[in-house]
């Protein structure tokens, strides 16, 4: 058994290849933790190509389950029928997994059966394969969810984010309900029974991935503007004493740690942008003097164009951020940024965000910094790109490597150079990866695969 912490760095990789741009990278990327979690459910000794192939088969099914959305109706259940094979008879007992479930409370799982037939029918609890034969069997399974939050557990409205967790779920047999209709998580059933009345970071946990990425950003700055409005904080003076605790009482701790290190100013300035730190009784003595407070106040821009803090970040996901689109000089000095680019770092972008985020920062993170060494930095870029942001096994390169590729992620400007590549493919990739493949590799009729990067 691999666990999903082993492969996580290969989920991810794969993941870039099937996204149409980064936005979408955590997408499929939770697509494959959740075929390596049914792996390690279902099957043991399993070898990691087995696992690989799973994944790209579970991002490769999304593709064309959303290319063929358009034709399916509304009321489909295709996506329902996938857990099961074709002719298997089964039963609401087989969906809700009864046989194979140890229960805590005999008497609490009887009354919630007897509740089910008493408000579906027999019809239902054992009807051919169980709710999935029947017509509109995703209500019917959110009536099953209802039921068990409100009849059998009577959890009062407030708690249910708390109470109505996956233990709750598995105790009561659903656990393979919550598979088959709700992605294995408890949050999802939860909300799709009360649609809009809880936010994610009520439950106990977040979802995997919910406050990373450009999503997670936008993520953490709709969970400030909630924790402002159920806090009336409304102006400047209403931020003053806010702390670490209130964001904790309100399930957002995670996110204050993980996007705004842990600073409240960080994550207030998110709505108000003209604040200062001494408005949040936070400015210590030569505040503006110090390195940590200059990287603080680049981690305050970045989190003012919905960016996360990249501190912790590999440089592969710091590149999925797509800082290049918004990292340059007007930017930073409208923010405020002038005196410390230019007097600091003589006006040298690079410099600066290499100087306070040494691991995360490239030569090709921002706008390409190739002066010095410019084919030894070339090399460098093609070979990140191929074995540690795509993780492109070597023998496959020349079917992904294309100029279009190349041009994409900001390399298009030194492989068409005359005086270093001249627009040659094969020679950037050459210059890489030396005497690995020949010129003919690289012949203009050979089949491109699928393009990693599509816009």
């Amino acid at each position: 058994m691999i666990s999903i912490e082993t492969l996580e760095g290969k989920i991810v990789s794969i993941a870039r290849r099937y996204a149409r741009n980064a936005e979408e990278v955590q997408d499929f990327a939770q697509l494959g933790r959740i075929a390596v979690w049914n792996i390690n459910e279902k099957r043991e000794n399993v070898p990691e190509s087995y696992y690989v192939q799973s994944i790209k088969y579970a991002m490769f099914g999304e593709l064309k389950k959303s290319k063929a959305q358009k034709r399916i109706p509304l009321e489909s259940l295709s996506s329902l029928d996938a857990p099961f094979e074709e002719g298997e008879d089964g039963s609401l007992y087989d969906v809700l997994g009864e046989e194979d479930t140890k229960f805590e409370d005999i008497d609490t799982i009887k009354v919630f059966h007897d509740l089910l037939r008493k408000k579906f029918g027999k019809f239902y609890v054992r009807g051919k394969r169980g709710i999935l034969s029947q017509r509109n069997s995703e209500k019917v399974a959110n009536k099953i969810i209802q039921t068990s939050i409100e009849e059998v557990a009577r959890i009062p409205k407030k708690d249910v984010p708390v109470k109505a967790n996956s233990r709750f779920f598995r105790n009561l047999g659903l656990h393979v309900l919550l598979a088959n209709f709700y992605q294995d998580s408890a949050m999802n059933a939860v909300q799709a029974v009360y649609p809009d009345e809880f936010q994610p970071w009520e439950f106990n946990r977040s979802p995997l991935g919910y406050w990373s990425g450009d999503n997670g950003a936008q993520n953490g700055i709709n969970a400030i503007k909630w924790f402002c409005k159920k806090r009336n904080i409304k102006k400047l003076a209403d931020c003053r004493g806010v702390t670490r605790r209130a964001f904790r009482e309100d399930g957002l701790g995670g996110l204050l740690s993980m996007q705004f290190r842990s600073s409240p100013f960080l994550a207030l300035r998110t709505q108000f942008s003209e604040l200062k730190p001494k408005d949040c009784n936070t400015r210590p003595k030569g505040y503006w003097d110090s390195e940590e407070n200059q990287k603080t106040e680049l981690i305050s821009f970045l989190i003012e164009h919905q960016r996360q803090d990249i501190s912790g970040l590999t440089p592969e996901a710091t590149y999925d951020l797509g800082l290049k689109k918004f990292v340059n000089s007007s930017a930073l000095i409208s923010f405020g940024l002038s005196c410390l680019l230019n007097h600091n770092y003589s006006g040298q972008i690079y410099e600066l965000f290499h100087h306070h985020f040494p691991k995360q920062i490239l030569p090709w993170t921002l706008t390409s910094r190739w002066t010095d060494n410019p084919k030894e930095i070339a090399g460098k870029a093609v070979r990140w790109l191929f074995d540690k942001y795509l993780q492109i096994p070597q023998d496959e390169i020349n079917s992904y490597a294309s100029y279009k590729l190349f041009a994409q992620v900001g390399f298009g400007g030194y492989l068409s150079n005359p005086r270093l590549f001249n627009g040659s493919v094969f020679k950037f990739v050459d210059n890489a990866y030396p005497g690995v493949f020949s010129q003919s590799d690289f012949s203009r009729y050979r089949k491109i695969k699928r393009h990693p990067l599509r816009k």
